[in-house]
């Protein structure tokens, strides 16, 4: 009998935290509610696009490994696409995971403003956004 890795889809959520540093937020969703989330902090390199998607791309593998879980999607914020434009190719190319990228960061009425929510909670509202 085979082991079929469990599926699941996921939220990622990037945000700049003043001068040097990215905060990195992930949700884990199994179509019916989060299992689990972290928020990881990278230190700007010289090249920002290629450290964020250098930093995400192994974890989710190393992630999906540790579990037996298999993304079929990944939701991605328009802020974190805008930082990292290349992380959604190689989603798809390296990790077969499908990138889903919305323009609105939050469940959330237009009145409140994106930078007062939280990356893990932009990162759980991308994850439900995939999930539909």
């Amino acid at each position: 009998m085979t082991d079929y890795p469990q599926q699941m889809y996921l939220g990622i959520a990037a945000r700049k935290r003043g001068q040097a540093s990215v905060d990195v937020g992930f949700s884990a969703h199994d179509g019916t509610y989060s299992t689990d989330f972290a928020v990881h902090t990278i230190t700007e390199t010289d090249d920002l696009a290629a450290s964020i998607s250098d930093y995400i791309v192994p974890r989710i593998r190393e992630y999906q490994k540790e579990h037996n879980y298999k993304f079929l999607g990944a939701g991605i914020s328009r802020e974190t696409l805008d930082l990292s434009p290349g992380l959604s190719t190689r989603l798809w190319r390296e990790i077969d995971v499908v990138p889903i990228v919305t323009n609105r960061d939050i469940d959330a009425p237009e009145d409140v403003e994106i930078g007062d929510i939280e990356v893990d909670e932009m990162a759980d509202s991308m994850a439900r956004k995939c999930v539909m």
